[in-house]
């Protein structure tokens, strides 16, 4: 993970909220946080480099795979405690990574899970949002055929309890609900 990234900003919070250990704590037990692309933290890890890689990531991840070519490895779930701690602090989820995805993976690991979010300007018009969603959801398909977890969008979810949504994307959501 890269400092100032998504990814790095929600596995701080992790570790932060969930289990009350920040970066400064993992350095004053003698441990080290290094900071990397997930390709260059992959061959750290594969080379020895790095007992731990923590990154967020889609459900499917070809770093993972990539990781799983090369050395043994072991996902590790997230517990119930912490998983909660960061819904409640950033209205995060549960997912589960499920057996077959990674040949690591016997059993569901429970994870954090968040959503991919489409960020829009608000002053736009309601039927061209509309419109957006519209081919969004028309198209969703096609787009899970170039990025996996696009397959789960549902009527149900696209709306997130407690982030602000532009009216046209509620106006078509909600006709499909």
């Amino acid at each position: 993970m890269t400092p100032g990234t998504a990814s790095e900003f929600v596995i701080r919070l992790l570790f932060e909220k969930g289990y009350g250990v920040t970066w400064s704590d993992i350095k004053s037990w003698g441990g080290r946080v290094e900071f990397a692309s997930y390709t260059e933290g992959a061959n750290l890890l594969c080379d020895n480099n790095l007992d731990m890689f923590a990154f967020q990531i889609s459900r499917v991840a070809s770093v993972i795979m990539d990781i799983e070519s090369r050395i043994d490895i072991v996902i590790l779930p997230v517990d119930e405690e912490a998983i909660q701690a960061l819904a409640n602090y950033l209205g995060t989820t549960k997912f589960f990574i499920e057996p077959g995805i990674y040949k690591s993976v016997t059993e569901p690991v429970p994870t954090v899970g968040d959503y991919t979010c489409l960020v829009i300007r608000e002053n736009l018009p309601e039927d061209l949002v509309y419109k957006l969603a519209e081919a969004l959801w028309n198209k969703k398909e096609q787009i899970a055929k170039a990025f996996v977890d696009m397959a789960e969008l549902n009527p149900q979810e696209a709306i997130s309890r407690g982030v602000p949504a532009h009216p046209g994307s509620i106006k078509f959501w909600s006709q499909l609900k």
